[in-house]
């Protein structure tokens, strides 16, 4: 199924009718406040399962999933999902898989916001994204969709404040820049410098 930018394929308190994996593109996960502010909590890419846990607990989605680029996916009924399984039990094994590999993802993530300054956690988070997403031209990077400062702080647990502050230490030492809230990585050794020492590599 191809998914232009800024579809929904699912909301929150909607049934999960439907198993989806991610063939390519981009589907953020998020949610609103009680204020209405909208909170990015993650980003799924290519082969990547996107929010299966509501299939296992017989329950509906409490986030919503958008495409925020062109965005093609494979998908499968539920019901459809449960026969496979019952006539062919290995296919477990492939989804605890899928999942197993997102985890390992959660867990380095854990890891960089632990032992990381927020200069480190902001680099880690947009070297991370480059790696699954970027469009190289140039000998640069980019990512084909935009973030705010605010999607950023979601995605990295910081204040907006503290994340305008890491992203103008960036761009002053050359190893970013930013086009309407686009990321352009213009030295990637360094932002991996970054992802590993945090201000240590720009001071």
């Amino acid at each position: 199924m191809k998914a232009r930018k800024g579809r929904i394929l699912f909301g929150v308190d909607d049934p999960p009718t439907k198993m989806y994996l991610v063939k390519e593109g981009a589907i953020k996960i998020y949610r609103y406040t009680e204020d209405g502010r909208e909170v990015m909590l993650h980003i799924h890419g290519p082969n990547e399962l996107i929010t299966i846990s509501p299939l296992f607990k017989d329950m509906d989605h409490i986030v919503y999933a958008e495409s925020i680029v062109d965005t093609e996916v494979y998908w499968i009924p539920t019901h459809q999902l449960k026969d496979i399984v019952r006539e062919d039990p290995e296919i477990l094994i492939e989804i605890s898989t899928a999942l197993s590999n997102n985890w390992d993802e959660v867990e380095e993530k854990i890891e960089a916001f632990v032992t990381h300054d927020s200069l480190g956690r902001l680099a880690y988070i947009i070297l991370q994204l480059m790696n699954k997403y970027s469009e190289k031209g140039r000998g640069k990077m980019s990512l084909p969709f935009s973030l705010t400062h605010q999607e950023l702080a979601n995605l990295t647990g910081m204040f907006r404040e503290t994340i305008s502050i890491s992203m103008q230490e960036l761009k002053k030492a050359g190893i970013i820049s930013v086009e309407k809230h686009f990321i352009i990585v213009q030295d990637k050794k360094r932002l991996e410098e970054c992802a590993r020492t945090g201000k240590q590599a720009v001071a």
